[in-house]
């Protein structure tokens, strides 16, 4: 591009992604945890190989998050900005192998600091953030080997695959993936008869093996739960097969939204001229909607999460920059409405101010929690807090972190331990398929309702509260 130096993108994409990273710190230590970050930091309290719904790799970057900055959120979400950061300069070096110019790559890793998914999973304590830095590698690495690069990269592909089984189980597309790049380019097919693919195949293995004997023998609590998520038989998950159509058109439309219109539409046609392109265009493409792909096939049979669908986006802003390197108007069209809709989401999840109701809203997940500790009845004489569902039980947890409770809290929907005697049972009222809490009490006497409000007074949750007596 006329004008700027190669010397100068990079700087400049650099000062930009520290700019980002460093807002990234503030908002993660201002904006509340999710239920689900709260759970994921409960599991970080107990160091373990393995864990009831996902491998431990998040676990342990919680835990050193939390190690160097203890006092809240920022710890939980440390990790997932500096893998966030991790990932930028990745996409450079997937824009130089594609063959764009060192300005255009600049654009392409500055880019990715303003898709919304890439954006928020930068923010988020989720696995999915070491899962995309994980897949951001594995594609670069599969790109250099099709372009005859060193057998280094069979290596890295297999550490990234290593490393993505211990964050994620859905990192098992990467050896899918890989294994349809085998089929489908010559270049990397024509590797795969040296020695360095089974080794690197092997340092997969080796990496992920403490994780699956320790999964083994507690008798594969996270792959089948896991399973029975994907087969929608988890509580609230069931699916007809009939809404299949329903359920996919609401994934489309999720995607559409989340990659950004413009991004969307030309990733799309760059798709249906998918056999024109060379192998390095074409692996950007397979990285990008293989998750989509993938996450289509689970709508079968329950409702998916957009996660699931959104591990490639970082890989859209190549496919779409160089698709339209040349149009600058276009370029920046589509650069811009991509920061304007990841701007609006992120003030939106601050300081709701779209039209939607509270509780259809995403973003009411993390709002409210500061409230609920003070709003619990007396605990004087109970033997522990029981609660419908693992979210309502961590972020208990976590808003009692500073020792304000000194009995065991747990959910009745994941294993635990919990003494018998008199419980305080919290019924988190709609969430979770309005799951029940499982319990067998003498006599169960109903309290009054706790209904917990954001920042502006609106309602965000109500959690039924009632005293069981003699519980078992």
């Amino acid at each position: 591009m006329n004008g700027l130096s190669d010397r100068g993108a990079i700087f400049a994409c650099a000062i930009f992604t520290i700019a980002i990273t460093a807002l990234r710190l503030w908002y993660a230590t201002n904006i509340g945890l999710a239920p689900d970050e709260a759970y994921y930091w409960t599991w970080s309290l107990d160091p373990s190989l393995h864990y009831h719904d996902h491998p431990p790799l998040l676990a342990w970057l919680i835990r050193g998050g939390m190690w160097l900055t203890p006092s809240g959120a920022l710890g939980v979400r440390l990790s997932s900005v500096l893998l966030g950061a991790a990932v930028v300069p990745v996409i450079y070096l997937i824009a130089k192998t594609a063959d764009l110019d060192t300005p255009r790559a600049a654009i392409c890793a500055a880019f990715v600091n303003l898709l919304p998914m890439p954006a928020t999973g930068a923010i988020m304590a989720t696995p999915d953030a070491p899962l995309a830095l994980c897949w951001s590698i594995a594609i670069l690495s599969l790109m250099r080997l099709a372009r005859r690069g060193s057998n280094i990269n069979w290596y890295i592909l297999g550490a990234a695959t290593g490393a993505g089984l211990l964050a994620k189980h859905s990192a098992a597309l990467i050896p899918i993936t890989t294994a349809f790049l085998i089929l489908t380019v010559p270049s990397i097919r024509s590797r795969i008869r040296t020695a360095h693919f089974w080794l690197a195949a092997g340092l997969a293995v080796m990496i992920t093996l403490p994780y699956f004997h320790a999964e083994a023998v507690a008798g594969f609590p996270s792959m089948s739960h896991q399973i029975s998520h994907l087969s929608g038989n988890l509580p609230g998950g069931g699916a007809s097969m009939a809404r299949f159509p329903l359920r996919l058109l609401d994934l489309l439309a999720g995607q559409f939204g989340l990659l950004t219109p413009l991004v969307a539409i030309f990733a799309g046609a760059q798709l249906a001229g998918y056999r024109k392109l060379d192998p390095a265009h074409r692996i950007i493409l397979a990285g990008l909607f293989v998750p989509i792909l993938a996450t289509m096939a689970a709508a079968v049979f329950t409702h998916p999460e957009q996660n699931w669908a959104s591990l490639g986006h970082p890989l859209a802003a190549v496919a779409v920059v160089s698709m339209i390197r040349k149009r600058r108007i276009l370029l920046a069209a589509t650069i811009g409405l991509a920061a304007i809709l990841t701007v609006a989401i992120h003030v939106h999840a601050a300081r709701p101010f779209l039209p939607l109701p509270s509780t259809k809203d995403p973003v009411s997940r993390m709002h409210g929690w500061d409230d609920l500790i003070s709003r619990l009845p007396e605990l004087s004489g109970m033997d522990a807090i029981v609660c419908d569902n693992y979210g309502l039980a961590a972020q208990t947890r976590w808003e009692a972190r500073d020792g304000a409770i000194d009995i065991p809290i747990v959910s009745t929907d994941r294993p635990h331990n919990v003494p018998s005697g008199k419980w305080l049972i919290l019924d988190h009222v709609g969430e979770w398929g309005d799951a029940k809490p499982k319990t067998r009490c003498d006599h169960i006497e109903p309290l009054e309702d706790i209904i917990l409000h954001r920042y502006d007074g609106e309602p965000v949750r109500t959690i039924r509260v009632s005293v069981g007596q003699n519980c078992l």
